[in-house]
């Protein structure tokens, strides 16, 4: 089989399907960028697209994994004030005698 081929079919798919064209490559990385913000490990991800070493899945997906700590991060301050309001709603209760 010629190397061109699977590309070849892909954009005469993308092109019947009315889908912006794409590559092979960019597909990988989108495939990672799905999993990156669908919480799945990064250890996962990286034997999945066949990396020997995590680190490099962690260099390459840098970008996608800065966006999942924010989401990380929002989610502990929501626990944390969270934990908070309840606290202090039951120490308001002690206190007024309830």
């Amino acid at each position: 089989m010629n190397p061109s081929t699977p590309s070849h079919w892909l954009n005469k798919w993308l092109k019947r399907k009315g889908l912006p064209h794409i590559t092979f490559h960019e597909l990988r990385h989108t495939h990672v960028s799905l999993l990156v913000s669908n919480d799945v490990d990064i250890a996962t991800i990286s034997k999945r697209v066949g990396h020997a070493k995590i680190g490099t899945t962690l260099n390459i997906y840098s970008h996608a994994l800065k966006s999942r700590d924010v989401a990380v991060a929002n989610k502990l301050d929501d626990m944390v004030t969270s934990k908070f309001s309840t606290q202090l709603e039951q120490r308001r209760r002690q206190i007024e005698g309830k």
